[in-house]
C-alpha cells in the first residue's frame, strides 16, 4: 500500500531518527555510566512504540529499520558491560524486578540470554572443538584433492602470500619481485569466463580463480617508486581484469591504505570521488584514513555517509563495515557531537 507521507507522519519518522541516533550512542558507551545507562532500555521502548506507530501507518522505515538492527545487536553484544554497570544495585534481574517489563521486550533480558549462552558453551565446547577440527581437516583435504584450484593458481597465491609479508617489513622491492611473478601466473590477456565447459592447460586456467591483486600493488608500489610508465601499464591490466576504471581507483586507494601510504591514499580517493562523489567505499576509506592521522571527528562523519550510501546502494556488507567503525570510533569519543551534516568530498 502506497501513501503520502502527510506532516505528521514525517515528524514522526524525523523523532524516531533522532532517537535512534541516541540509542546508538547510548549503547556504544556504556560503560562509566552507572544507574544512566538504564536511559538505554527505556529509550529503546519508545523507539518500539514509534516503530510500531510508523508501521501501522505504512511508513517506509526500511533504513531505520536496519540502523536498529545494527544497534540492537551492539546492545547485545554489550551486556556484559551494562550489567558490571548496574551491578551495584542488583543488576538487570533487579531492575526488572522493580520495571516489570513484558517478555515480548527482549531487550529488558538480554542478561538472561547470555548467562543461557555461556551455560550451553561451558557444557559444549569441550565435545565440539574436538568434532570440528576433524570435520575441518577432512573438508580441507577433500576440497583441495578433489575441487581445488589448478596449481598456477595455487603458486601465484602463495607469491601473493610472500609478498604481503614483504610489504609488512616495508620492503618494497622484495614485494614487487613476488607480485611480478604472481601477475606472470594471471596476466589479464588469457583470462577466460568461468563455465562448466572452460577446459584449458592449469597455466591458462588460472585466471579463472584469479582477482587483480598483483596488478593493482604492482600500480601502487611502482608508483611509490617513480616508475611511472610502468605503473599505468598494471593500472591498465588491472582495469582489463576488473573491467571498471572506479574499481580500479576503489583498489587502489585501498592497497595505499593498507601499505599505510596515506598521501597516495588520499589523492587516489580524490580521483574516486571525481568520478563519483556517491562512492560508498571512498568515504569508507577515507574515514579510516582520517582516524589513522587522529582526525577523529571527520572520521566519524565518512563512516556515517558510507553506511549511509551503502545502505541506499543495497552493499550490505560494506553498510556493517562502515556501521561497526562508526560504533567503534564513537566508543573511542564518548563527549563526540554525532555528525548530521554530509561530509565535503
Amino acid at each position: 500500500m502506497s501513501m503520502v507521507q502527510t506532516s505528521a507522519t514525517r515528524t514522526s519518522a524525523t523523532a524516531l531518527r533522532e532517537m535512534l541516533r541516541s540509542y546508538e550512542i547510548g549503547v556504544a558507551n556504556p560503560k562509566g555510566k552507572g544507574q544512566a545507562v538504564l536511559e538505554v532500555f527505556r529509550l529503546r521502548d519508545q523507539i518500539e512504540e514509534a516503530v510500531t506507530k510508523l508501521q501501522t501507518d505504512h511508513v517506509d522505515i526500511r533504513a531505520e529499520l536496519t540502523r536498529l538492527e545494527s544497534a540492537d545487536s551492539l546492545l547485545r553484544a554489550s551486556t556484559a558491560k551494562i550489567n558490571k554497570e548496574l551491578k551495584p544495585s542488583g543488576g538487570l534481574a533487579e531492575v526488572r524486578a522493580q520495571e516489570n517489563p513484558p517478555e515480548d521486550k527482549w531487550w529488558w533480558y538480554i542478561d538472561v540470554v547470555l548467562a543461557a549462552r555461556n551455560k550451553r558453551r561451558y557444557i559444549s565446547t569441550g565435545i565440539t572443538a574436538g568434532v570440528a577440527i576433524i570435520v575441518l581437516v577432512v573438508v580441507y583435504i577433500l576440497v583441495d584433492r578433489f575441487a581445488g584450484p589448478p596449481p598456477a593458481f595455487k603458486e601465484a597465491l602463495d607469491h601473493i602470500t610472500k609478498a604481503e609479508g614483504y610489504l609488512q617489513a616495508q620492503n618494497y622491492d622484495a614485494a614487487i619481485l613476488e607480485y611480478e611473478s604472481a601477475a606472470t601466473l594471471t596476466p589479464p590477456e588469457v583470462r577466460v569466463t568461468p563455465t562448466t565447459k572452460a577446459v584449458g592447460t592449469p597455466q591458462q586456467m588460472a585466471p579463472v580463480y584469479a582477482n587483480a591483486d598483483p596488478q593493482i600493488y604492482l600500480a601502487a608500489l611502482y608508483t611509490i617508486k617513480g616508475r611511472t610508465t610502468e605503473a599505468r601499464s598494471m593500472t591498465k591490466a588491472a582495469e582489463n581484469i576488473m573491467g571498471s576504471h572506479e574499481g580500479v581507483l576503489e583498489a587502489l586507494a585501498q592497497a595505499y591504505y593498507n601499505m599505510n601510504e596515506l598521501d597516495y591514499a588520499s589523492q587516489t580517493i580524490d580521483e574516486l570521488l571525481a568520478l563519483n562523489i556517491d562512492n560508498a567505499r571512498a568515504y569508507y576509506i577515507r574515514g579510516g584514513i582520517r582516524e589513522m592521522r587522529n582526525e577523529l571527528p571527520d572520521a566519524l562523519m565518512d563512516f556515517q555517509h558510507s553506511a549511509e550510501l551503502a545502505q541506499a546502494q543495497f552493499a550490505s556488507q560494506l553498510y556493517a563495515m562502515a556501521q561497526t567503525r562508526y560504533v567503534n570510533l564513537l566508543q573511542r569519543m564518548p563527549n563526540a557531537q554525532v555528525p548530521t551534516n554530509t561530509p565535503e568530498p
